[in-house]
């Protein structure tokens, strides 16, 4: 993959104010090539080119069959190349996604100095990871094959205009850093869970104010000094993923964490522990991926205690209601109302938030049974 040019650009710091649900957004423009070498040569097989970003959330890849697409492939669809645009997770073991709504994309196939094939669509989105989409019948394997053959060079080239955050990287999110859990160099001991995770007192002090108070004079977590400098810091409260996931995004900002933590969690400890970057990305990947499923086992375990979070699952609940109310979930967490201690609280507020059809019966005037007796017990 050859990175042609993106636009990377800097927002004022009011517009990076996350409101509930909703974030302040613009169209962004990025465009990239895939050269293919010796195209001819290509199998019946699918090739993946590398992965390319539009911001440090949203890293994207191409899908190429050379000899069209193989599911339910007619006979005369082997003529053509297939290609789709395929939008992953941000990490190698496909935990963490975050969806794209209105992606405006165009691919074309540059044989020589020759425009083979174009095409694309104004709006799209992708809202699961590895899904591809795109044309299976997107440009004459004849055509390629032809210009290939002669030595000249064949590439496909993407233009994105996708509607992004202002979370824009303006460089590409790293997995690696020599310095990360290096036993050798680290001054500080981490230990959770029974393991030890080394980092060094300067930068965990530089890039968290929770870690430079701790660090400095000391607070509630348990700490003893080594006679070689080297200082012991004891974490209870968190697993060990989630700690070494943040620790990691602290030297990396990358989001690539062995072993996975899920979002909740990174969430919940970036916020106790003042990294910012991470804290953010954690509730816009929460948010995005809300569903009726999910929305109010998130509210009543977590996100209630977190005024941006609590206030996107109830605008969720709101738009959605009558899916929200006819799932499955609405019943579970009836079923556990004993286990969370703001219940009454929230069951309140989401009674609340009906829309006026689904309380007033629409034939008589009369009030319809919105609540079950369990539920109205239980606030």
């Amino acid at each position: 993959m050859t990175f042609l040019c993106s636009k990377t650009l800097t927002f004022p710091r009011r517009f990076q104010q996350s409101l509930a649900y909703k974030r302040y957004t613009m169209p962004v423009l990025f465009k990239f090539e895939w050269t293919l070498a010796d195209f001819h040569k290509m199998e019946d097989k699918k090739y993946v080119s590398d992965t390319f970003w539009t911001s440090e959330t949203h890293p994207w890849r191409l899908w190429l069959f050379p000899h069209g697409y193989p599911a339910h492939r007619k006979q005369s669809e082997k003529n053509y190349a297939s290609c789709f645009l395929v939008s992953t997770c941000v990490d190698s073991k496909n935990k963490l996604f975050w969806p794209r709504k209105n992606v405006a994309c165009n691919l074309s196939v540059i044989a020589g100095n020759d425009k083979i094939a174009e095409n694309g669509w104004s709006s799209m989105n992708f809202e699961k990871p590895n899904w591809p989409t795109g044309f299976r019948n997107f440009v004459l394997r004849e055509a390629l094959t032809v210009v290939s053959c002669k030595g000249k060079p064949v590439s496909i080239h993407v233009v994105i205009n996708v509607f992004s955050s202002p979370r824009i990287a303006s460089a590409l999110p790293t997995s690696t850093n020599p310095l990360f859990d290096d036993k050798d160099s680290g001054n500080v001991l981490l230990q959770v869970e029974g393991q030890t995770i080394h980092a060094h007192r300067s930068l965990l002090s530089a890039r968290s104010k929770y870690f430079e108070a701790l660090l400095g004079s000391g607070m509630s977590e348990s700490m003893t000094s080594y006679k070689n400098g080297q200082t012991i810091v004891t974490i209870s409260d968190f697993t060990y993923p989630a700690v070494l996931a943040m620790i990691k995004y602290l030297y990396t900002e990358g989001f690539d964490f062995e072993p996975p933590a899920s979002p909740s969690e990174l969430f919940i400890i970036s916020d106790k522990y003042g990294v910012d970057g991470l804290r953010e990305a954690m509730h816009d990947n929460i948010v995005a991926n809300l569903t009726a499923r999910n929305v109010l086992l998130q509210l009543f375990e977590f996100a209630y205690r977190y005024v941006s979070l609590r206030n996107a699952c109830l605008l969720f609940v709101r738009v959605n209601f009558a899916e929200v109310r006819t799932c499955d979930a609405f019943d579970e967490i009836v079923g556990r109302a004993h286990e969370f201690e703001e219940f009454p609280v929230l069951m309140g507020e989401i009674i609340k938030l009906a829309p006026l059809k689904e309380i007033r019966g629409e034939d008589d005037g009369k009030f319809a049974r919105l609540v079950d007796e369990d539920i109205s017990n239980a606030i």
